[in-house]
């Protein structure tokens, strides 16, 4: 069976490949996975870091492990982290990070606890695996934004559909070449081949015999396509809690910041810090001794800015 065609039927729309929820999740991905992560004690104090978290999984580089969390999250709502090996004091060492389809779960239904896991369609011990919820509102082990507004996606999809029908079918021309006169169909035809020829030339035309030319200005249709597309591109933003200008989107706010590290520490406390990287500490923390925290290093993020020194130039 041959794939619909492109906005063909709105029921097949894909939210996830809308150029922004595109732009967000790699944001997303690439902010977190750029995040060193370490361990604190209870007060926030710096400990030993533990190699677990230095580096997750010892078959990738710690970044690919921390996007690949932020993009199950994003994605399927939840991303699950396998113990693999254990040290001398039984802690893990080493995790795996799994893709979320891999997983499938027994819960006990009134408080979501564990029962059994199936990883690849083997059953593995419960106690080595850890989830990373995103919202825990109509399923205990995590479900993406992007699927709660499904409705509101599958309408962008609508407008979509209806934009294409509009710029492949619908359209209509910007100008008309009108005649007071009572033309033949030869007439007509040699008419517009003539205006054809010069438009394609890029030579000025010469209009005689009553023949008048009328533009259009341009078709609201287009117009609400576009505007439409712009309050799409908020929504998202913020289903995603992501200040719109860091996704180059126009915001629906009057609240500013004059600068990109202003900006990243509004996210950061509003957005990046209680939305994302809670959840992802507060999962690497059941994997860690008693009084032993997760915590991920943001301070490149709320650093200032700063450009490095031109060099001198030196005249020869």
């Amino acid at each position: 069976m041959a794939p619909p065609e492109p906005f063909a039927d709105p029921t097949h729309f894909d939210g996830f490949c809308l150029p922004t929820v595109c732009a967000a999740r790699q944001l997303l991905a690439d902010t977190v996975g750029m995040l060193p992560m370490g361990c604190v004690d209870q007060n926030g104090n710096p400990l030993e870091t533990r190699p677990m978290l230095r580096r997750p999984d010892p078959s990738e580089p710690a970044r690919r492990s921390y996007e690949r969390i932020v993009n199950n999250m994003t994605r399927h709502g939840r991303a699950w982290l396998y113990v693999t090996a254990t040290g001398a004091d039984s802690w893990p060492i080493a995790i795996e990070i799994v893709d979320a389809p891999r997983v499938a779960v027994t819960e006990h239904k009134p408080n979501g606890k564990i029962l059994a896991v199936n990883l690849d369609g083997q059953p593995v011990d419960p106690r080595n695996m850890v989830c990373v919820p995103f919202i825990v509102d109509r399923n205990p082990f995590g479900e993406t934004p992007l699927r709660i507004i499904d409705e509101t996606l599958q309408l962008i999809g609508a407008v979509s559909a209806a934009g294409a029908s509009y710029y492949t079918s619908q359209q209509l021309p910007a100008y008309a070449l009108k005649s007071a006169n009572r033309l033949t169909s030869p007439q007509v035809e040699q008419l517009l081949a003539q205006w054809s020829a010069a438009r394609q030339t890029r030579r000025p035309a010469v209009l005689s015999g009553g023949i008048e030319l009328e533009t259009y200005g341009s078709n609201h249709a287009g117009d609400t396509l576009h505007e439409s597309f712009a309050v799409w591109d908020s929504v998202i933003a913020r289903i995603m809690q992501i200040p719109p200008s860091l996704l180059n989107t126009t915001s629906q706010s009057s609240l500013t910041y004059s600068t990109v590290e202003g900006e990243f520490k509004r996210w950061l406390a509003v957005g990046l810090n209680p939305v994302y990287l809670s959840r992802i500490e507060a999962a690497f923390g059941e994997l860690l001794p008693r009084n032993v925290n997760a915590k991920f290093d943001t301070s490149a993020l709320t650093g200032p800015v700063t450009a490095e020194p031109a060099p001198e130039r030196v005249n020869v």
